[in-house]
């Protein structure tokens, strides 16, 4: 009777354990991937920063897909 006794005083200490161990980890792996996107989004923004767009820009006023239809049409010999 006096195992059973001593084995239930380390039960606590093994539970808490575990539950600190589980939340540590599910707090790293929040942290580096809050730290990874926002890496990204750091990146994304350095490129867009990079070339920048100009007002009358072919993608800007919709042309960029009729310059694209018109250049094919114009090799393959048909309308455009």
């Amino acid at each position: 009777m006096q195992r059973i006794e001593e084995i239930m005083d380390w039960i606590p200490i093994v539970f808490i354990t575990f539950k600190l161990t589980i939340i540590a980890a599910a707090v790293f792996f929040s942290i580096k991937s809050h730290h990874a996107k926002e890496k990204e989004e750091q990146e994304e923004e350095r490129q867009r920063q990079a070339r920048p767009a100009r007002k009358d820009s072919p993608i800007q006023l919709g042309l960029g897909q009729q310059r694209v239809e018109s250049s094919q049409c114009a090799r393959q010999g048909g309308p455009g």
